[in-house]
């Protein structure tokens, strides 16, 4: 069961499978941005929080075929690792609150296999590939 101040969040977006890529990666850019957005009072609220590559977290994929995760920093600590979207979104979140204009991209190839990674003006950095998405 959550804690109290816990907020579960769900969705099924039944006509997601009929948009197109461009289409697709919108949605899902919009729904990083609400995380990178919860991540941002987190961190501002709780200051002592590790920074993301100091936390010890590491990378996992969402399995294919469950419900797809959309964990913020407290999730991730419990969880000790997670998916693309979740690194993009802690580490975008630390950077907007250390002052940097910093965002999540998404980037796909299909519209249906999605990877999320952080710009910094002209910069990406890819947590995911940091914390061992590739070994």
């Amino acid at each position: 069961m959550l804690p109290m101040s816990a907020y579960a969040f769900s969705a099924r977006l039944g006509a997601f499978g009929g948009l197109n890529s461009r289409e697709a990666a919108a949605v899902v850019k919009s729904l990083v941005d609400a995380l990178t957005a919860t991540n941002v009072g987190y961190l501002r609220s709780h200051p002592r929080t590790p920074a993301l590559y100091d936390s010890g977290v590491y990378y996992c994929h969402d399995e294919r075929g469950r419900e797809r995760q959309w964990w913020d920093i407290p999730m991730v600590l419990a969880n000790r690792c997670a998916d693309c979207k979740a690194l993009a979104a802690w580490r975008a979140a630390e950077l907007i609150n250390m002052g940097y204009a910093a965002e999540p991209v998404v980037t796909t190839t299909d519209g249906s296999l999605f990877h999320v990674v952080v710009r910094l003006g002209s910069t990406i950095e890819d947590p995911s590939a940091l914390l061992g998405m590739h070994g």
